[in-house]
């Protein structure tokens, strides 16, 4: 998915001349408590068709590019197509029926403000994600990245992997936009591993960020520490990005 994301996207710039990300984001992956909340995630993905600014389709049984008909038999199921788990885990004994009850119901509240918010990468009840928290990731939240210098390496190299990471052009990296900046989480995050990872001056850092002040560069990493700390998925994923820099350095 990271190499649709970015790679495909920068070949479609390069052939159609055109710039900017061709897909909505970066794909996500999500944890999903079982039961209930899968249940509703599968919901969620079937309505998706009438569910948008722009609705695609009158009514969910039009729409071609979808399992929805499959599941309540009205169209053969591709063999792939696991629909059991499903099944089992609505309890009605008119399956198809009792599916097609459950989607036209409409979206539950968690599911759409989880989407809406982007509140983490966790589906589930309170007590699934503490316990999630507690029994894996209870040693992320307080590991940082460290400080690995790695002076081979260039600024280019390290923003042209975190915009791969993110599925964006490196360009929008390097930008100062205002207002759009706040929410640039890649641009933050090229300039914090520039700094941990590379021999690089504040006063450099600023200039190929096109920011006016060196003290911008250090307040932007500082937030991003202080990040890394409360939020345990964030810190998990700038490690994972920072291990992959170096990966594809040696």
């Amino acid at each position: 998915m990271r190499h649709i994301n970015g790679v495909y996207t920068q070949r479609y710039n390069k052939l159609k001349r055109t710039d900017g990300p061709l897909f909505r984001g970066r794909y996500k992956a999500i944890l999903v408590e079982a039961d209930e909340y899968l249940l509703q995630l599968s919901r969620y993905i079937h309505r998706n068709p009438i569910e948008m600014k722009w609705p695609l389709v009158t009514s969910l049984d039009q729409y071609p590019w979808s399992s929805y008909c499959a599941f309540i038999n009205e169209a053969e199921p591709p063999k792939w197509l696991a629909r059991e788990m499903t099944y089992k885990m609505l309890g009605d004994h008119e399956c198809y029926k009792g599916y097609k009850r459950f989607v036209l119901q409409g979206n539950s509240k968690d599911v759409v403000d989880f989407y809406r918010h982007n509140l983490g990468q966790i589906l589930g009840s309170d007590t699934y994600k503490a316990f999630i928290c507690e029994q894996f990731l209870a040693d992320a939240a307080i590991r940082t990245v460290s400080q690995e210098r790695r002076p081979d390496l260039t600024i280019d190299e390290v923003v042209n992997s975190v915009a791969d990471f993110y599925g964006v052009d490196a360009t929008s990296l390097y930008l100062s936009i205002r207002g759009l900046s706040e929410e640039n989480e890649g641009r933050k995050v090229a300039m914090y591993l520039c700094q941990e990872m590379l021999d690089s001056r504040l006063v450099s850092l600023s200039h190929v960020f096109n920011l006016s002040h060196p003290g911008s560069v250090s307040y932007v990493t500082s937030k991003v520490r202080q990040r890394m700390l409360n939020d345990i998925k964030f810190a998990l994923r700038v490690n994972r990005l920072r291990r992959q820099i170096i990966d594809q350095a040696t």
